[in-house]
């Protein structure tokens, strides 16, 4: 056959010429010009419906359009917003086109950790937030009368917030397929929840974030649906999962390939991380609270993989320090505080970093006592804040204050040796405080140098806080004043005895007690042997009285005794170990008669002056 009009070559026979279009029935002609005649009248209706409804200059009917179904939204009409965005969908609106599932995400310890609705295009893709599924070790998706399928792959982008998902190839799936999203073209918005809730939607603020989109939602769209465009999907919205709607600006859904497996996602974001670590120290429930805390804690030496904003509820930041806190306090009220001191070294709570778990041990070892400990964490958080200089401040106060209790309980527990090593410490760091000013003034008077506690105490002014303080020391300076030249030896007021530490020969020291009335000092048999005294040579005895009664006992002469930098040379002695007091021995008044006494047991005081 060939065609009346232009003479091409048919191959077989058929209604229309496929090179010139004439008609090849009879009457074709006349058919063809009637048909065109209808097609131009109905061109040039359109026209003047679109200029009456559109009257903008320039306005394509795209963009007009667009700004209609802006103006009813504001207008609150929704009743044309199809027929207004030119959207010829092509299916039912009482049920969404696409196919509804479930996807449930567990860790690699079988915990749950959600269950979310998913909407999936007939390529078996779809798009979900990253968040929700970091931790997560086993995928599946629920699909009515199909059972569970496993997500297998997806394509996503570094910074991306939203992922795009698979399911296995083949899976029985009907609906939408996916499309990249037409800037130029209008954008039709369903409900998850209410398909019949059909909105024309307005491309507002769009930020481009890999393969999508983002873009602001109105109140009345800020829920979980999708976008549909020209009867497609083109993208995503998941209401207070994650704000705002997501557009696809990928290749076409058919022609996505997987470029990770979720085996590798979970790899790269999760398996031997802080994240994973701190999972585990949680889903264990065989742990006591020492164990999960440890765990907890170790977890933060080792790197984070995911940054904080990405981090699922259960162990954000908040979540996990929350309960690091709630189990500090547990072991603390177990008095297992030093566990925890060895526990959090200053490299792990800097780690950590949470304020109020390193107040919680500082404050913790203050009450401990373990003062070297809170300093060794407040100088690593210091160290670590070196540019706040408020924050400064605030550690520099918290250091002399525990300073300032550190000399204060060595002052009372009567460790002078301990306390001016820690002086020396404190005041050179803080050579300005002034209540480690007066720790230092106590010092020196407790060595009967009044002259150089009174230089010290004249060189700071002192705040109000502190003056019952200075007004103590003044008294102390001038009765030592009055002293001078005598040996002061203070005890606890009201004390029936009067406890003193003397120097023997060889650098040895001997605890004694007062006693007038004990003609001879005694000492202990193991005193006399740290002297180099044979106690089985053939020694004198003595008779000596006790209160126990009798006591037959050796004689021996002491090199010296020395007290206060007093000296009383060749002391006789008896060697006697005093019952219920091992150790001790007795100050005679052999050794007192070198002196005038004054004794005050309600003060505490006793001088001796030499004679």
């Amino acid at each position: 056959m060939i065609c009346p009009k232009c003479h091409a070559p048919l191959e077989r026979p058929a209604n229309f010429c496929p090179n010139c279009g004439v008609s090849l029935q009879r009457g074709g002609g006349r058919i063809l010009a009637v048909t065109a005649g209808l097609v131009l009248a109905i061109v040039i209706g359109v026209s003047g419906y679109l200029k009456y409804r559109f009257p903008e200059s320039g306005d394509t009917p795209y963009v007009a359009a667009e700004r209609q179904s802006r103006d009813t939204l504001s207008s609150g009409r929704t009743g044309d917003l199809i027929e207004a965005a030119g959207e010829t969908p092509g299916y039912e609106t009482d049920s969404l086109p696409v196919t509804m599932a479930d996807l449930t995400l567990k860790d690699i310890t079988g915990r749950e950790l959600g269950t979310y609705p998913v909407a999936l295009v007939s390529s078996g893709w779809f798009a979900f937030p990253i968040k929700y599924c970091i931790g997560g070790y086993a995928w599946q998706v629920a699909l009515d009368g199909e059972g569970f399928l496993p997500v297998e792959g997806a394509i996503l982008q570094d910074d991306e917030p939203v992922g795009l998902w698979q399911l296995p190839v083949g899976s029985p799936l009907g609906g939408l397929e996916l499309a990249p999203w037409k800037p130029e073209r209008p954008l039709t918005w369903y409900s998850w929840d209410d398909a019949q809730t059909v909105r024309t939607v307005p491309v507002q603020a769009a930020e481009t974030l890999g393969n999508f989109t983002r873009i602001s939602l109105d109140a009345e769209s800020a829920e979980p649906g999708i976008f549909v465009q020209d009867g497609r999907l083109v993208g995503w919205s998941f209401g207070e999962w994650l704000p705002g709607g997501y557009l696809w600006t990928g290749r076409q859904g058919s022609e996505l390939v997987p470029e990770f497996y979720t085996d590798d996602f979970y790899r790269i974001t999760f398996q031997g991380g802080r994240e994973e670590a701190l999972l585990l120290a949680l889903a264990d429930n065989r742990l006591s609270d020492l164990e999960r805390l440890t765990g907890l804690a170790e977890a933060y030496r080792l790197e984070a993989r995911m940054p904080q904003s990405a981090l699922p509820e259960h162990i954000a930041p908040a979540t996990i320090q929350a309960t690091m806190r709630s189990l500090i306090q547990a072991l603390l009220a177990q008095d297992r505080s030093e566990d925890l001191f060895l526990l959090f070294d200053p490299q792990t709570l800097l780690a950590v970093d949470q304020p109020s778990i390193a107040s919680d041990l500082v404050t913790a070892a203050r009450d401990a006592g373990d003062y070297a400990y809170a300093l060794t964490l407040i100088e690593a958080l210091d160290q670590a804040n070196v540019g706040d200089a408020g924050q400064r401040r605030t550690y520099e106060t918290l250091q002399t204050a525990i300073y300032g209790e550190w000399l204060n309980r060595l002052i009372a527990e009567g460790d002078d040796e301990t306390a001016r090593e820690i002086y020396a410490e404190a005041n050179g760091r803080f050579p300005q405080d002034p209540a480690i000013r007066l720790a230092g003034v106590e010092l020196v008077l407790r060595r009967g140098n009044w002259a150089q506690a009174e230089r010290l105490l004249a060189s700071r002014n002192y705040p109000p806080d502190l003056r019952d303080a200075v007004s103590r020391l003044q008294q102390e300076i001038s009765e030592l004043k009055s002293q001078e030249g005598r040996i002061v030896i203070r005890f606890p007021p009201g004390a029936r005895t009067v406890p003193i530490t003397a120097g023997l020969d060889r650098g040895i020291t001997q605890r004694f007690m007062v006693d007038t009335g004990a003609s001879l000092v005694t000492v202990p048999a193991a005193t006399a042997q740290r002297l180099g005294i044979d106690l089985a040579y053939n020694l004198p005895r003595r008779l000596f009285y006790s209160a126990t009664g009798v006591h037959n006992a050796i004689e021996i002469t002491l090199p010296y005794i020395e007290l206060n930098g007093w000296v009383v040379e060749s002391v006789k002695a008896l060697v006697v170990d005093l019952p219920g007091q091992p150790g001790v021995g007795l100050l005679g008044m052999n050794y007192l008669s070198n002196f005038r006494m004054d004794l005050n047991t309600d003060d505490g005081i006793l001088m001796l002056a030499p004679r």
